[in-house]
């Protein structure tokens, strides 16, 4: 299952979006694949995050939800 969820700043959308992958059933090895190839392609289009402290506070929002 692919959770995605709208970032928002001061009550407003930050163009900024995270994804949480889960493992419902299946090989463990087939979901590693998927979410690999899910980021390769997002790298390639420039669009993941790289500074890490917007990283850890939003993964921390995650984790919240």
């Amino acid at each position: 299952m692919i959770e995605l969820y709208v970032m928002l700043a001061r009550g407003r959308k930050a163009n900024l979006s995270i994804c949480r992958f889960t493992q419902r059933k299946g090989a463990a090895s087939s979901f590693r694949t998927i979410v690999e190839e899910v980021e390769n392609v997002l790298k390639q289009r420039n669009v993941l995050v790289k500074d890490e402290g917007i990283k850890r506070e939003m993964e921390s929002v995650l984790v919240g939800v």
